[in-house]
């Protein structure tokens, strides 16, 4: 299963509060549909709390007043990579990531994510 464990501003498990974040991959006529979802900390216990823990991870969609929920990219060289990187297990992507904290490596590939919407 793709769930990872995200703290904000890369703090890693430092951090006391984090969200456990979901991400499924579905490859639909060249295109991966992306889906994130969220599951939070025992100790986050209101939705003003949840809230402002998925805008300091930088995952809240102003616009539509809603977390971010996944995009559809076109499938490319480029973006089958950051989907495999996406999924790797921390253990396997902490070898890849170089000085950067794992947590703050993934966060930042979702945003990529984000940029390249289709």
């Amino acid at each position: 299963m793709n769930v990872f464990r995200l703290y904000p501003n890369g703090a890693g498990p430092s951090e006391p509060y984090y969200a456990d974040v979901k991400i499924i991959v579905k490859e639909v006529n060249g295109k991966y549909d992306i889906g994130v979802s969220y599951k939070f900390d025992e100790r986050i216990k209101t939705k003003k709390e949840r809230t402002s823990l998925i805008k300091r991870l930088e995952l809240y969609d102003n616009d539509c007043d809603m977390y971010y929920e996944g995009d559809i990219i076109v499938k490319n060289e480029l973006t089958t990579k950051l989907v495999e990187y996406l999924l790797l297990d921390d253990e396997f992507l902490q070898t890849k990531c170089g000085l950067e904290d794992v947590h703050g490596y993934r966060l930042g590939l979702l945003k990529m994510v984000q940029l390249l919407w289709a």
